[in-house]
């Protein structure tokens, strides 16, 4: 679900107990083991809050979403921080790349959004070209994730193909170097015209 789609779910919900876990996360091990912790820790504490508020029945089902939700959670796939929204008709969960200043438990009538909008509001969108002997690709990537890998007319690029055939330049380095830039220049029209070709109308900005 795209963060417009969860932000419009989380806002427009009106069940009469909305659960926002916020735990700041870490992307690499070995500190991400400790995020595990911290999230089952404020998982409990979540528990707790409700059973102590609200009779057991009336929050059973939310408990068991919780604890699902929980042990769903994969650690080695964890950005800056890490959201989770529960409620009777929605079950959730938030990676965002962004630190939150609101971590721990919150227990209301609405969801806690601002991290979803903090999100959304600070999205950057570019491309990343993988250059290798054999080829060249071109992936698009929002924040710190490859959304996928542009494949077109121009991409991705086979490898180079413009190599020496001149026994007697074999070891001309400045003849190799020409041919070298001759293909990256290649690439880089080939970037252009992607970057020209992508940009949105006038009327669609």
């Amino acid at each position: 679900m795209s963060e417009e789609k969860l932000l419009q779910t989380l806002i427009r919900t009106q069940d009469e107990i909305c659960v926002t876990i916020s735990v700041n996360t870490h992307r690499t091990h070995p500190d991400n083991l400790n995020d595990r912790i911290k999230i089952k820790n404020f998982t409990k504490e979540a528990i707790d809050r409700l059973l102590e508020k609200y009779d057991k029945r009336t929050v059973s089902e939310l408990v068991v979403k919780l604890e699902e939700l929980e042990q769903s959670i994969d650690v080695n796939y964890n950005l800056e921080s890490l959201h989770l929204f529960v409620s009777d008709n929605v079950s959730e969960i938030f990676s965002s790349s962004w630190e939150t200043n609101q971590e721990g438990v919150h227990i209301s009538t609405n969801f806690a959004v601002r991290p979803v909008i903090k999100e959304i509001g600070r999205q950057t969108q570019y491309l990343i070209m993988l250059l290798s002997q054999n080829s060249v690709k071109l992936y698009k990537a929002l924040n710190g994730l490859i959304e996928n890998e542009v494949q077109n007319d121009a991409f991705p690029i086979g490898e180079n193909t413009f190599y020496n055939t001149f026994p007697d330049k074999a070891s001309d380095a400045k003849h190799l170097d020409d041919l070298l830039r001759e293909y990256l220049n290649r690439v880089d029209k080939s970037l252009v015209s992607y970057r020209i070709n992508c940009r949105p109308a006038p009327g669609n900005l």
